[in-house]
């Protein structure tokens, strides 16, 4: 674990120091790519399309199934009629509040940095699969 850890670093140190001074421009981008190993190539391919799920997202995630598990539970069990409709009006309440504190910044999530720097990536994967592709076909050819 410690090796993949200090093999991930070392990559996403490479692509930081190496790969993005060049990514403006495509000919110097493909030609930087061509000279690195497949194994480079991979390994940077991984470290651009890993999916950030950051503290902030988990905790939501972790806190909605958690509300869910608990509506289903207080409505699948026959609780009197007083408790459910107190219980019925606090998750109202907090499916409220969620609602309120989330809609807010859906579309300002949408148009970020965070966005831009995926889409780059993505068009960067696009270029490291080609140049994996053109390796893979002149060593087949060979």
């Amino acid at each position: 674990m410690k090796v993949d850890m200090q093999t991930y670093r070392e990559t996403v140190k490479k692509i930081e120091t190496e790969l993005f001074p060049v990514r403006n421009n495509d000919n110097e981008l493909c030609t930087y790519l061509m000279k690195q190993d497949s194994l480079t190539l991979n390994q940077m391919k991984i470290c651009l399309n890993e999916p950030e799920l950051t503290f902030k997202h988990s905790i939501k995630i972790v806190f909605t199934v958690t509300l869910i598990t608990l509506y289903i539970f207080f409505f699948s069990t026959h609780y009197n009629d007083l408790i459910a409709m107190s219980v019925q009006m606090l998750f109202a309440l907090i499916g409220l509040f969620w609602i309120v504190a989330v809609f807010p910044n859906a579309k300002r999530i949408q148009v970020s940095q965070n966005f831009k720097q995926k889409a780059e990536n993505t068009r960067i994967v696009g270029m490291i699969d080609f140049v994996l592709e053109q390796k893979y076909k002149k060593s087949t050819s060979e």
